[in-house]
């Protein structure tokens, strides 16, 4: 089962804020709880994308005392050999805190959390921790040290959990045919893609002009029709070349670090993990996470705001094509890519 643990102090309605986030369009005002929340456990949440549906169960706590000291005891708890077994089973720490001194005061031991989680879960720890201003909810905070709902709401779809149902849906609404074909086609241009059909049975989608060099996929021949320069790849008639996963993910390995489009992203994460997105959507905002299916990988960001390179952990529900279109790599990567095909 997906766990999650929420902590925070005992004026801060933990129930209602996870029931709230766990719903797709419930917005958060905090109600003042009748009682300790304390040792609550809420099961069987459903969550449900586009790309998978889950259950998970979430774990709330408080501090034995509302202060700075209870919060940072509570978290060097956590931080204890004791609690191993119950971090082993959390894919999501939401820290809520009732005013920033708290914050501030407890900072180290957040931090020492972060890394501990890392350490117990090599190469890195599949899940995220989030802090919350108890007055500052709905809004985060414009140096990104603390989260909104919303954020974090986005951050929980992103996990890439480790129970779920897989999707593969066909367009947004799970219909065929509600796309804009001038749009569709001008996208598979802008991503330099080609297509060769070599037989009736045969067409391949390859980054190269030339036909033999390796291709990422196939079309499916009762799907493409007879016109090759009006075909829209869908998840319905595009299949995966098994082939190229292993040589895409070498060479994003390898150049990462090179691409100014992910350095300058780098500068977001100094000390964490970024995600390393394809170019299928262009995120609205700065430290925005792409959905899972459309990050290629993951890779660890020093304190000096640089990649390293033998960091790279592959991420196993990326997709080629899915219904946000097909893969669509940033300059830098697709100039590289011809290197490896």
């Amino acid at each position: 089962m997906n766990r999650l643990l929420v902590c925070g102090p005992k004026q801060f309605n933990k129930k209602q804020f996870v029931h709230s986030l766990f719903s797709e369009d419930k917005e958060f005002e905090n109600v003042l709880p009748d009682c300790s929340q304390a040792g609550t456990i809420v099961t069987d949440l459903t969550l449900s994308t586009a790309y998978y549906t889950t259950k998970a169960d979430v774990f709330i706590d408080e501090p034995d005392e509302d202060s700075e000291i209870g919060y940072k005891k509570w978290l060097e708890e956590l931080l204890d050999t004791e609690a191993r077994e119950l971090r082993d089973s959390l894919q999501f720490i939401i820290l809520v805190f009732g005013s920033e001194s708290e914050y501030r005061f407890c900072k180290k031991q957040i931090e020492g959390l972060n890394r501990l989680m890392d350490d117990e879960n090599p190469p890195q720890w599949d899940g995220e921790t989030a802090v919350v201003l108890a007055d500052c909810v709905n809004s985060g905070n414009e140096e990104y040290e603390w989260s909104s709902f919303e954020e974090i709401r986005e951050s929980v779809r992103l996990v890439n959990w480790r129970e779920m149902e897989k999707r593969i849906p066909l367009s947004i609404d799970g219909k065929l045919g509600d796309v804009d074909f001038d749009t569709a086609l001008a996208n598979l241009r802008d991503a330099k893609l080609y297509l060769h059909q070599l037989s009736n049975h045969l067409t391949k989608v390859s980054f190269s002009e030339n036909p033999d060099k390796l291709h990422f996929g196939f079309l499916k021949p009762q799907l493409i029709g007879k016109d090759l320069s009006k075909v829209l790849i869908t998840p319905e008639n595009f299949e995966e070349h098994r082939d190229f996963l292993p040589v895409l993910h070498k060479m994003v390995k390898n150049h990462v670090a090179e691409d100014q489009t992910y350095i300058v992203d780098a500068m977001n994460y100094p000390g964490s993990h970024m995600a390393i997105g394809d170019f299928k959507v262009i995120l609205d905002f700065m430290n925005q996470r792409p959905e899972m299916p459309n990050t290629i990988g993951f890779i660890r960001v020093n304190e000096d705001m640089e990649m390293i390179p033998e960091s790279y952990e592959e991420n196993d529900m990326y997709t080629l094509c899915n219904i946000d279109g097909v893969i669509k790599l940033s300059d830098y990567m697709n100039e590289k890519i011809h290197d490896y095909l």
